[in-house]
Formats: structure tokens, sequence, C-alpha cells
């Protein structure tokens, strides 16, 4: 038995829905636009869940970078007022080194921005 094409008055897009006589073959059918339904809920909340994990990061590495401004600049006070330059070079060293991190973390996020707006 061939399937029968079901004709509509307006023509629709893509290709003609097939009448089906097999309950199983539009059980299966349902089930697996079910199954997608699903995959793209999870996969939006994981998204979801992945932005908030970025901002949360990027708020603890701001907090961190502004901690370490402040000891830096403390250091240096301290490190001027008891004329220990070698103590003021490292921690110049130090903030130099952080600041080439903090940068490269900020272009990572903003990659990983792009990259989940893409999906």
């Amino acid at each position: 038995m061939k399937p029968v094409i079901e004709q509509s008055k307006k023509r629709k897009r893509g290709r003609p829905r097939l009448i089906s006589q097999h309950p199983r073959a539009e059980h299966r059918r349902a089930q697996i636009r079910d199954a997608q339904r699903t995959y793209r809920r999870k996969k939006e909340q994981t998204i979801a869940d992945l932005r908030a994990q970025i901002s949360k990061l990027q708020s603890a590495i701001d907090s961190m970078r502004q901690a370490f401004f402040e000891l830096y600049n403390e250091g240096r006070r301290v490190g001027i007022r008891h004329h220990d330059l070698t103590f003021v070079e490292t921690l110049t060293s130090v903030m130099v080194k952080i600041m080439e991190i903090s940068k490269e973390v900020d272009i990572g996020v903003e990659l990983a921005h792009l990259n989940l707006l893409k999906d």
C-alpha cells in the first residue's frame, strides 16, 4: 500500500507531509522531535551556565587585579621610603607579568563570548 500525500489548499514549503497509517511511525517521529527539543534545551542551558561562569571568573580576576594594584602601590611606597630599589624592581617586574597575564585572560574571555554567541 502506497502512502497518501496530504493535499492542502495553500502550498507549504518543504517536503509534502505523508499521511501515515502506522501509529508506530507517528510515535517515533514524536519521540525524535521530543529528543531534539530536549537537546536544544540542554544546549541553551549549558551556554547560559558557561556565560554565567565567565562573568564570575571575570569578576574574580578584576577583584584580584585591583587587590594587587593596591598591594603594588603600597609596596612601592614602602620600598622607596626604605630605599630598597631591588624590592621596587621586583615588584614592578611582577606587576608587568600580571598585566600581561591579565591581557591574555581578557582576550580569552572575549573569544569565549564570541564563540558562545555563534552557537
